[in-house]
């Protein structure tokens, strides 16, 4: 490997980065790292302290002996692929524990290094790789892999060009990072904002902001839109009669239920309580009555055993579509919110239409 490689590599990879050492951590800069004719190598002491000293370097060889001491300790895959021979001319130890394979299989299978990216995301890798050959500029991305063991991994990668003496593009160095663990907490985060944690359906939140999104939608293409609102009766007496434990078993059960009446495109979410809200995508009020009514037909013919007796329920329901000069979907909301207590007034178990 070119002293010049090595240096633009150190350059761009470990720009002002914490370097782990057997779990130490020393702090480089590119500037030290590149001073001319100098390196910085790493040295661990008989107290088994690791330190930096600056020592002078008059070649190639040294310069990639430690080159290679920072990037075989260092967690991260580091790795160079040749354009001219599409071969991978390094990859740094780490790349075993991250992507499940030893080294040398992808030395002497340079295409698993594309084959193991996760198919969906495969298309943008290509991408990110042919706008790297065409104009040398830095990219970062994140990607999935698979594993040896089927397992899929997030992977964050930086990536630049490595131009030769005519300004051509002739080497591709990256360096990846295993951000599996952070994206778990991302979705976990998102999924503890958005999902009801007792129903594991939208939360209030969730169902008005995909709810909002789904009426821009119907605005801008002319498309109808109807909004439902759903309350069990009379819940209050199945808690005071069955116990509070039961009460959550009859809100679990009646949204599995309602889920499985209703089409996958139409947003279901429980709004607070005993109350619920559905989205019915594309629907007209016609049709949006046929589908309130089939849900309230079913949700009565439920029965839920607890011991010898049997928990029956019913729902009423408000309905409302969209009308000229709704721009939120509070409005609609409002207006199926009133419609639903004019079922609850006329008796409940039933749906009305709002105004």
């Amino acid at each position: 490997m070119k002293t010049g490689d090595i240096k633009m590599m150190i350059n761009n990879l470990l720009i002002e980065k914490d370097v782990k050492l057997n779990k130490k951590i020393v702090r480089f800069s590119a500037q030290e790292l590149t001073a001319e004719k100098e390196c910085w190598k790493v040295n661990e002491n008989s107290f088994g302290k690791y330190g930096v000293m600056c020592e002078k370097v008059n070649d190639a060889e040294d310069n990639e002996v430690i080159f290679r001491q920072l990037i075989e300790n260092i967690n991260n895959v580091f790795w160079v692929m040749d354009l001219v021979t599409t071969k991978i001319i390094y990859i740094s130890p780490a790349y075993e524990e991250i992507w499940g394979r030893p080294c040398n299989f992808l030395y002497d299978n340079p295409s698993s290094f594309m084959t193991c990216v996760h198919p969906r995301d495969l298309p943008k890798i290509k991408k990110v790789m042919e706008h790297l050959q065409i104009t040398g500029e830095k990219v970062e991305e994140e990607y999935r892999i698979i594993r040896s063991d089927g397992s899929i991994r997030w992977i964050w990668g930086r990536m630049f060009s490595i131009f030769d003496n005519q300004n051509k593009v002739y080497r591709i160095v990256g360096v990846a990072e295993d951000i599996t663990r952070r994206k778990q907490l991302e979705h976990e985060l998102i999924r503890l904002a958005t999902v009801d944690p007792l129903t594991g359906t939208n939360n209030r939140y969730s169902f008005l902001e995909r709810g909002q999104t789904e009426l821009t939608r119907a605005l801008r293409y002319g498309k109808p839109f109807t909004l439902l609102m759903l309350d069990i009766d009379d819940f209050k007496q199945v808690n005071d009669n069955f116990g509070h434990h039961m009460g959550d078993e009859v809100l679990k059960r009646m949204v599995r239920k309602s889920t499985v009446t209703l089409r996958e495109t139409d947003i279901f979410g429980r709004l607070g309580g005993e109350e619920f809200g559905v989205i019915l995508i594309e629907t007209d009020a016609v049709k949006g009555l046929v589908i309130a009514e089939r849900l309230r037909a079913n949700l009565a013919k439920l029965k839920i055993k607890t011991g010898k007796k049997i928990i029956r329920f019913t729902v009423s329901v408000g309905l409302a579509t969209l009308k000229k000069g709704d721009i939120s979907i509070g409005k609609i909301m409002r207006r199926a919110d009133k419609a639903l207590y004019e079922a609850k007034n006329k008796g409940r178990n039933r749906v009305v239409r709002g105004c």
